[in-house]
């Protein structure tokens, strides 16, 4: 844990949540403990509801059901501690810097984060004067204290892979949760109150309307049910499922697979909404090998955290460029280049009209659930990118709106990888979708589960 702000006598601190929604493992939430009183604060901005370049705001229904779980389920962890989350629509610099001039010039204590606007909204508090302590917390490892240097960054990712295996480079071990807290800060009762009513209201309009859209599907990870919802001690409990079955050891066989919940570990939702620690998650990978023994399944669960610290380190070394065309390159990769505009073939790609199944299968589980497996997010941005000739960055802008485990490091980096702008060795990398569902599908169930009217028409018109 960071070294940590001085706190006067009978201080009053403040927590600023952001993609830490838990209690376990939260240098910042342990920091402000200290205090006298305690402000726990989160934000969900504004511009998140505007329109973005996909045509669709930022922050979609499935994502803003799932954040109203995990918000909710915050709130009362802290109510049991003698504590409180109070939740805003508002600009988090804006309302932070109130917030603490309120409250006699309170520090801030947060999670460090990787993407720019998060860095940038920091950087502009303290800019103004408010004190902000921004701790790490979200990766495996503490960035400043990796066995090597990110510059020049490890290219390719095998390379990053064998330097941390090579180090035997332990993970920081994640902190256990308070079992107290000092009570809330008190601010009038009127200070913020529309804009509590209304993320209140919207939060609630958008988990009614997610039940809705998912009570008839079957979806691989049906987060409207309570063993699924982003709660940190649905995760938790998860967590402790997985690792006492045996999905584990047949993890890398399955990985791949498109119907049911038990192919792949599941763990993204919590991680993107940090209901769960990734160090919490590693020490139960550790606990599992000590006590049965590694196999093919741990490590490659090893290997996928991993994919995830990368890309965590990547925006951390290139910021913003990783949102730019060229991405971390000097020059447009070739997808890139030959991009064209084309308002029509980028809505049919979203709304899975495309004309191929095996892509438009996805984009309905996507649209239904707010989730689809890797194997499939990897054909659908090579469809967008090399068959439909497309910008990713609408494609990553429309994962953004729509994945309830949308990380934005994890999201901007695979959309990078598979448009040659990332640190891929092969530029231009593209999956063939017959060759995929021949591999993936073979009976063709994915896609008749998603496409049933119109695998339905099918049958009808060869009678």
């Amino acid at each position: 844990m960071n070294p940590s702000l001085p706190l006067k006598d009978n201080a009053q601190a403040i927590v600023w949540f952001r993609h830490d929604l838990r209690l376990h493992d939260h240098a910042p939430l342990r920091l402000a403990s200290r205090a006298e009183r305690l402000l726990a604060v989160y934000c969900l901005p504004p511009h998140w509801l505007a329109l973005g370049p996909a045509g669709v705001p930022r922050i979609g229904v499935h994502r803003l059901a799932y954040l109203g779980q995990a918000l909710g389920a915050l709130d009362t962890s802290l109510r049991a501690l003698g504590n409180e989350l109070m939740i805003v629509l508002a600009e988090p610099v804006q309302a932070l810097g109130d917030i603490s001039r309120a409250l006699g010039e309170a520090p801030i204590f947060v999670h460090a984060h990787p993407d720019w606007e998060e860095r940038e909204a920091i950087a502009k508090l303290q800019a103004s004067g408010v004190t902000v302590q921004a701790v790490h917390g979200g990766g495996l490892f503490d960035p400043d204290d990796l066995p090597f240097a990110l510059e020049p960054f490890p290219v390719p990712f095998t390379r990053f892979r064998k330097l941390i295996e090579t180090a035997q480079w332990p993970s920081v071990a994640p902190l256990a949760a308070p079992t107290a807290l000092p009570p809330s800060a008190e601010l009038p009762a009127d200070f913020y109150a529309q804009a509590r009513e209304q993320v209140a209201a919207l939060l609630h309009s958008h988990s009614a309307s997610a039940q809705q859209c998912s009570t008839a599907t079957r979806s691989a990870l049906p987060y409207t049910e309570p063993a699924w919802q982003g709660s940190e001690t649905a995760g938790l409990a998860h967590l402790a499922r997985y690792f006492s079955s045996g999905l584990v050891a047949d993890y890398k066989t399955t990985r791949n697979g498109l119907l049911g919940s038990d192919y792949s570990s599941k763990w993204s939702p919590w991680l993107a909404v940090g209901s769960l620690s990734v160090r919490e998650i590693e020490v139960q990978r550790l606990a599992y090998e000590a006590r049965l023994g590694a196999n093919d399944g741990s490590y490659w669960l090893w290997f996928e955290l991993l994919w995830r610290e990368y890309f965590q380190l990547l925006m951390w070394r290139y910021g913003r460029r990783c949102f730019s065309r060229s991405g971390i390159q000097n020059q447009l990769s070739h997808s890139s280049a030959k991009a064209r505009h084309n308002p029509a073939a980028f809505a049919a790609w979203c709304q899975g009209n495309t004309g191929c199944d095996w892509v438009d299968a996805a984009m309905r589980e996507l649209a239904a659930s707010g989730y689809m497996g890797n194997r499939m997010r990897q054909n659908v941005a090579s469809y967008l990118i090399h068959d439909l000739a497309l910008d990713w960055r609408l494609g990553a802008a429309w994962f953004e709106h729509q994945l309830i485990d949308f990380d934005v490091a994890s999201n901007q980096g695979n959309w990078l990888y598979l448009a040659g702008a990332g640190t891929d060795p092969r530029s231009d990398r593209r999956f063939s979708p017959s060759r995929q569902a021949a591999m993936y599908d073979p009976d063709g169930a994915y896609q008749r589960y998603w496409l049933s009217e119109r695998h339905h028409s099918d049958q009808e018109h060869m009678r």
